[in-house]
C-alpha cells in the first residue's frame, strides 16, 4: 500500500495558482463551447431549419462531453458548418488542438494528490493508468515549482484570448455566426 503524506504547509501561492489554473481552463472550455454553439446555429441555418436558441445550441454543441470529446465535437461541427474553411476557422481549429494538448498537463495538476514537503515545496502525486503495460505509472509524480503552474495557466489564458479574438473576426448577425464584412 502506498502511503502518502498530507500536508497543506505549501510555500506561498500554490493554492492560488492551482485555483487560477482551474478557472483559466473553465474559461477556455467555455470559449470552445461557444465556438461549437456558433457552428450548431450555422448548421441549422445551412439546412434551412430556422433559428436555434442560445441555450439549445450550446447544449447541443457541448452535449455533456468531457473536454477532449468536446474539442473533437466542436472541430467536427466547424468542419460541417463552415465550408469552405477560412483562415480564421483553420486557426480556431488549430487552437482547439492546442487546448487538447494543454489539457493533458492541466489534468496532471488538477487531478493530483498534492502535499507539501518539509521545506514547503509542492509535491504532485499523479498516478495514471498505463494501458500498454496494464499497470499504474507514477512518472507524472514529482516536485512542482509554482512557476510551472503559472506558466500553464498563462498559456490557457493566452489561448482563450486568441480564440476569442479569432471569433471576433466573425460576429453574430441575426443570431448566426458570419464573417465580418460579409
Amino acid at each position: 500500500m502506498q502511503k502518502l503524506p498530507m500536508s497543506d504547509a505549501f510555500m506561498r501561492g500554490i493554492w492560488t495558482e492551482l485555483g487560477k489554473l482551474a478557472v483559466a481552463f473553465g474559461r477556455l472550455e467555455y470559449m470552445i463551447m461557444l465556438i461549437g454553439k456558433g457552428a450548431i446555429r450555422r448548421k441549422h441555418q445551412n439546412a434551412g431549419a430556422g433559428a436555434v436558441t442560445f441555450t439549445r445550441a450550446l447544449a447541443e454543441a457541448s452535449n455533456n462531453k468531457v473536454f477532449f470529446e468536446l474539442c473533437d465535437r466542436v472541430t467536427q461541427l466547424c468542419d460541417e458548418a463552415y465550408k469552405p474553411p477560412s483562415a480564421e476557422l483553420i486557426a480556431i481549429k488549430s487552437g482547439i488542438g492546442e487546448a487538447k494538448e494543454l489539457a493533458r498537463d492541466r489534468n496532471d495538476y488538477i487531478h493530483a494528490h498534492w502535499t507539501a514537503r518539509p521545506d514547503g515545496s509542492a509535491l504532485r502525486v499523479r498516478p495514471t493508468w498505463n494501458k500498454d503495460r496494464q499497470t499504474i505509472s507514477w512518472v507524472n509524480s514529482r516536485p512542482v515549482q509554482i512557476t510551472e503552474i503559472r506558466a500553464l495557466r498563462r498559456k490557457a489564458e493566452r489561448l482563450t484570448l486568441q480564440l476569442h479574438q479569432l471569433a471576433l473576426l466573425w460576429h453574430f448577425d441575426s443570431g448566426w455566426l458570419v464573417k465580418s464584412g460579409a
